[in-house]
């Protein structure tokens, strides 16, 4: 079996640290950790593990940081973690197995980001305490000669893998506690970042990643035109590259950020020319099916929206029947990858209930209300706090008929900010007989409406309808 190298860059990490070396015991020979300037007991921690340390002052390098590891690694593989990240239980003897063979080069390993500080392993790996989904990562890899990450920020070893490409994926779970958002906050982790990629972007203006990594950082940051504007250059800088036969490069992230951003501004139509475009690209992803969904979600109801979308009989007009059924499948795919983990970051939620919700909301327009039910509840029993999940199961109970079972499961989105809950609660009042309560709750779906829009923009039909019902005489 290789000899593994545990190798990792800190600063000031006593509160992480020790949690980190003691997930390796008695998996690694040795230890690097390359210091960037702590004081606090970060040194003192990784010696007292028997660390090689490395001091070297921070000058915003990412990748030259961790390359300054590499000098002190005796041949065999490096295993790469950062320290608010630690080696879940099971994870030895996967790796173990990986390094017993002698076809490998790179092991992708899948990193699950925790919800929380508290949260436990297994709830982060069963899905309870996690955000997002799992993403394959580059972490076990084989010392040769040219390994060397890339990149000041997000730092990657993509150069290095394409010269070898012996790449698998191994069962061993990492749990990252670096992404709870009161920790990236506290350490300022976006501001950071924003101002690294914006160097990196500088530097090699056709650096796919780095613009694709810039742009989900202008969005975070507000800056919704800026990263629009890097996105595009991304994916096109991406399919520059496919187009003279270098497909190595990943076009799921910087197609996920452009489709995702045409759609919130209102264009789903070119947001499934990009997606159309990265599927000849990537192999099949939950975020190009789920963007897929989302998009032909809201060309329906854009078009139900308009005079005449519906036959005297209450059925959908082709163009909205089409949509539906091309959104159905769509998200009917995205979920059926749920459990796997991939190379490329997949929206939190997409094989889950951002995921079912999505297709619950697609079978309720079609009129799935059985259905759209059952995805609703799958959502709640998933993420119980998720607002549009309870609105989807009210109106799908509302559809069906059941107005006293709808008018239970809408208490908990029942808030001054939520118009789609005040008209709901309108419209099971009226189906139930009581205009004058009717008249009230849609009194609140007014008010609250002036403030905030529509959590679903179909609504906005409902709304029309039941303020006609609801006219004196």
């Amino acid at each position: 079996m290789h000899r593994l190298t545990l190798c990792l860059i800190a600063r000031d990490e006593e509160s992480m640290l020790e949690a980190c070396l003691a997930s390796v015991r008695g998996l690694v020979d040795a230890i690097v950790l390359v210091d960037t300037g702590s004081t606090d007991r970060t040194v003192a921690i990784a010696r007292a593990h028997g660390a090689v340390i490395v001091a070297r002052p921070w000058d915003d390098d990412f990748a030259a940081a961790r390359n300054a590891a590499l000098p002190h690694v005796a041949g065999g593989f490096v295993l790469s973690l950062d320290a608010d990240e630690r080696l879940a239980p099971g994870a030895h003897d996967a790796i173990r197995a990986a390094l017993a063979r002698d076809d490998l080069d790179c092991g992708l390993l899948p990193l699950h980001d925790a919800a929380t500080l508290e949260a436990t392993a297994a709830d982060v790996l069963s899905g309870r305490a996690r955000r997002g989904e799992p993403v394959l990562l580059p972490r076990l890899l084989r010392r040769t000669p040219d390994l060397a990450w890339e990149g000041i920020v997000h730092e990657q070893v993509a150069g290095w893998a394409r010269r070898h490409p012996r790449i698998a994926a191994v069962d061993a779970p990492i749990v990252h506690y670096g992404a709870v958002p009161s920790l990236r906050e506290a350490r300022a982790k976006n501001e950071r970042n924003l101002r690294l990629l914006e160097r990196r972007c500088a530097r090699d203006p056709d650096d796919a990643a780095a613009r694709a990594y810039l742009a989900r950082e202008l969005e975070r940051a507000g800056d919704t035109a800026g990263a629009l504007r890097q996105a595009e250059a991304a994916f096109s800088a991406v399919s520059a590259r496919a187009a003279v036969g270098h497909l190595a490069d990943d076009a799921v992230f910087p197609a996920t950020l452009l489709a995702f951003l045409h759609i919130r501004a209102g264009e789903p139509a070119r947001a499934l020319d990009v997606l159309a475009r990265a599927r000849g690209l990537a192999a099949p992803h939950p975020n190009l099916h789920l963007l897929e969904g989302w998009a032909r979600e809201h060309l329906a109801i854009a078009a139900l929206c308009e005079p005449g979308a519906t036959a005297p009989g209450g059925a959908a007009s082709p163009v909205i029947a089409a949509h539906l059924a091309a959104g159905r499948a769509a998200l009917e795919a995205c979920l059926a990858l749920d459990g796997r983990a991939f190379v490329a970051e997949s929206l939190p939620g997409a094989t889950g209930f951002v995921g079912r919700t999505r297709l619950g909301t697609v079978l309720l327009l079609a009129g799935e209300h059985a259905l759209a039910e059952a995805h609703f509840r799958a959502a709640i029993g998933a993420r119980p706090a998720h607002l549009e999940a309870h609105l989807g199961l009210a109106e799908s109970l509302l559809a069906a008929g059941r107005a006293s079972e709808a008018l239970r499961a809408l208490q908990p989105a029942l808030r001054p900010e939520v118009p789609d809950a005040w008209l709901l609660g309108a419209a099971v009042a009226h189906a139930l007989g009581s205009a004058a309560d009717a008249r009230l709750f849609f009194g609140q779906a007014r008010q609250a409406r002036a403030s905030h829009a529509w959590v679903s923009a179909h609504r906005a039909r409902l709304a029309a309808q039941l303020e006609a019902a609801l006219a004196p005489g």
